[in-house]
């Protein structure tokens, strides 16, 4: 199938799925965030709708060190992770804050799964990571593909 055909394909998929939502009724996200563990500061949710929840929890990062965020991915009702998406985390272009690393969506079961971020820490003021999370989930019958601009404030140590 060429790219064009593709596309048109896409953009059809994606307007029949977002006219089917409208008279249909969503579950509730009822998933709470997960709780912290001993000595963590709880997670923050990020983004979320009514079939997906993306958290993470910012452990503070000496200022200079390399460290790391992961990212969560909660799909929520009948939705499941897709498998065959390819999950990535864009950083903003204006970012002050580089990114060093962004690895492979890990499969946590069908409903979570997390993306290890790292970067390297700004200063005594902290770091703030924000970007684009592309993601995806689906239920038997219908995927929804998103794409939530997420924002997290990692504190200095």
């Amino acid at each position: 199938m060429d790219r064009s055909r593709r596309s048109i394909l896409l953009a059809l998929a994606l307007t029949l799925t977002a006219a089917c939502r409208c008279d249909s009724p969503r579950a509730p996200s009822a998933t709470p965030a997960a709780p912290a563990a001993e000595g963590q500061r709880p997670a923050q949710v990020l983004a979320s709708t009514d079939f997906y929840r993306v958290e993470a929890t910012a452990s503070p990062c000496p200022a200079g060190a390399s460290c790391a965020v992961e990212l969560r991915l909660f799909a929520l009702g009948a939705y499941k992770i897709n498998e065959d998406y390819p999950f990535k985390f864009l950083p903003n272009e204006n970012a002050s804050t580089e990114l060093q690393a962004s690895g492979k969506l890990e499969h946590q079961g069908p409903q979570r799964g997390s993306l290890e971020l790292r970067f390297q820490s700004a200063g005594a003021g902290g770091t703030r990571l924000s970007g684009i999370f592309k993601l995806s989930v689906c239920t038997k019958d219908t995927c929804e593909i998103a794409e939530p601009e997420i924002s997290l404030q990692i504190p200095a140590s």
